[in-house]
């Protein structure tokens, strides 16, 4: 008979990583949905891919065309840039996908980005 040790604490694991993400989005929302109007910009439909690290992270812009999970661009296809971003928040094996707004529009997050996070 097989035995799932250590299952739970896998599941925990996961969950806390998916709290921190949560709160890494919420963190930096603003300028995650600037990233995104500026890759929309420049690349066309597309989404925000969010490769999580040990000590941080890095930001790419993935154009649909690049995309082959069927759930992702299902997701991608009904998002609408103006109003919110895809994101793919990877864990290294595994990732959500997480329709991403806020209070402001991405085109208003854009626009006050910070120089150095501009292409």
């Amino acid at each position: 008979m097989a035995k799932r040790f250590g299952f739970k604490l896998r599941k925990l694991s996961k969950e806390r990583r998916q709290q921190a993400a949560f709160a890494n989005l919420k963190q930096y929302r603003d300028q995650i949905l600037g990233l995104a109007w500026q890759g929309f910009l420049q690349y066309g439909v597309g989404a925000i891919h969010f490769q999580e690290t040990e000590d941080d992270g890095t930001i790419n812009y993935i154009q649909r065309q690049n995309v082959s999970d069927p759930e992702v661009l299902q997701v991608i296809d009904r998002n609408d840039p103006q109003l919110s971003a895809v994101v793919l928040y990877d864990y290294n094996g595994w990732y959500d996908i997480l329709t991403l707004s806020g209070s402001r529009k991405p085109q208003e997050c854009y626009d006050e980005l910070p120089a150095h996070l501009k292409k």
